[in-house]
């Protein structure tokens, strides 16, 4: 006689599934962020045009972030 599995038991063997998967970092390989993407979706976050441009001491243009924001974590 098999007993019928709880809620609590269902989720959870689903959670047990999502973070195997998690650490298989089989979505890494599909989707992959480099810290700069990190910090332009920060500056995004902030506000800040992530393609700003300032000027060092000598007069030089330095972008302030290199990579590409993060949309789809805006909704």
């Amino acid at each position: 006689m098999t007993a019928k599995k709880t809620a609590f038991q269902v989720s959870h063997s689903r959670l047990t599934a999502a973070s195997l998967r998690f650490r298989t970092r089989e979505h890494i390989s599909t989707n992959p962020v480099a810290p700069a993407d990190l910090t332009a979706t920060v500056y995004l976050a902030l506000g800040i045009d992530p393609a700003t441009e300032v000027n060092d001491a000598v007069g030089r243009p330095w972008k302030i972030a290199d990579g590409t924001p993060l949309r789809q974590l805006f909704g």
